[in-house]
């Protein structure tokens, strides 16, 4: 992601293919710590692609588990209220960018790790009310793994599963 042809020749592909927008990963690790920004952040400033994106929060330690390690390298924190005004801050610039998906004039945001943010009522009501001020009809939250009680509860509007963490128990299932 790093070529801007390669991101261009990519979305040149999914409009062939029909996919209607990109999801990036953005990782926010506490006190504006960011990781693999770059990619992103060359979007924003290019305007390229010309393809609709929403980001999804990883919000999770930065650790060598894909490599066979359960080390954590940096810590995913949460500081606090102000460290999540500071984030949201941040994630305004993408909200407003006009290829932002939005649902109902509410940026799209997935969160990786909803249950894992400390007061994830207020968390939510926080951001929420933020989105308002920045002229927004509020933002729309899709936590994964939230089951329907917590995802009301926590005021996420939808939920997702993914069966990323499984792939390589089925691919091992596979070549049996």
């Amino acid at each position: 992601l790093r070529l801007e042809e390669s991101r261009l020749a990519q979305a040149d592909l999914a409009r062939t293919y029909g996919i209607e927008g990109f999801c990036y990963w953005h990782y926010w690790l506490g006190n504006g710590k960011r990781l693999l920004e770059t990619p992103f952040n060359a979007v924003l400033k290019t305007k390229k692609p010309d393809f609709p994106f929403c980001l999804g929060w990883a919000n999770h330690h930065w650790q060598g588990v894909f490599f066979g390690s359960t080390e954590v390298h940096i810590k995913q924190s949460y500081p606090g209220r102000e460290d999540h005004i500071d984030h949201f801050n941040f994630l305004a610039k993408a909200f407003a960018d006009k290829r932002y998906i939005r649902v109902d004039n509410k940026p799209l945001l997935y969160i990786y790790k909803p249950s894992d943010i400390p007061s994830p009522k207020d968390f939510v009501a926080l951001w929420k009310n933020m989105a308002v001020d920045y002229g927004f009809d509020g933002l729309y939250l899709v936590g994964e793994g939230l089951d329907e009680k917590k995802m009301n509860e926590y005021g996420y509007d939808a939920t997702s599963y993914s069966y990323h963490r499984k792939i390589g128990s089925v691919f091992e299932q596979w070549l049996e």
